[in-house]
Parts: C-alpha cells; sequence; structure tokens
C-alpha cells in the first residue's frame, strides 16, 4: 500500500504481488516501476498497532508475508523519520 505526504497510510492502494529473491534494491525497483515512480522510500508495517520501520536490509530468506507501506521520496513521508 502506499503512504501519503504525512506518514499515513493508504488503505485503498493496498495490492498483492509475489516476489522472488531477498533483495531489497529489486523489490524497491519492481515497487517503483508499478506506481510509475523514480524514488520510493519502503517501510514495513508490523500490524495495525506496529510502527513502520524503514526496510534497508535484504528479507528474510522465507516464503512470509510481509507488508510493506510504500511512500513517493519527495514527500514528506518519504523523509518519515520512525
Amino acid at each position: 500500500m502506499q503512504g501519503d505526504e504525512l506518514g499515513n497510510k493508504d488503505f485503498t492502494t493496498a495490492r498483492a504481488m509475489m516476489f522472488q529473491g531477498r533483495s531489497v534494491s529489486r523489490l524497491r525497483a519492481e515497487l517503483a516501476d508499478s506506481v510509475d515512480e523514480r524514488r520510493v522510500a519502503m517501510c514495513l508495517w508490523a500490524g495495525m498497532h506496529g510502527r513502520l520501520i524503514p526496510l534497508i536490509s535484504d528479507l528474510p530468506a522465507n516464503n512470509q508475508t510481509i507488508e510493506v507501506i510504500l511512500f513517493v521520496s519527495w514527500s514528506q513521508g518519504g523523509d518519515l523519520r520512525v
């Protein structure tokens, strides 16, 4: 799902996708292409009451579902300090 300029999550933009591999940079490139933006920032969402955690290291080596919030880098949300 996408985040707005204030760092809020927009549940109406939620989509599911399959991603093979552990590369965060490849995931970022695929997600940026899917929303037609060049620069995006990604955060993990740890559930309804969880904090947003910047996604900067490789993904785990399992098939667990993760929820990623995508921010356009030029927005205030893209510069979010969590």
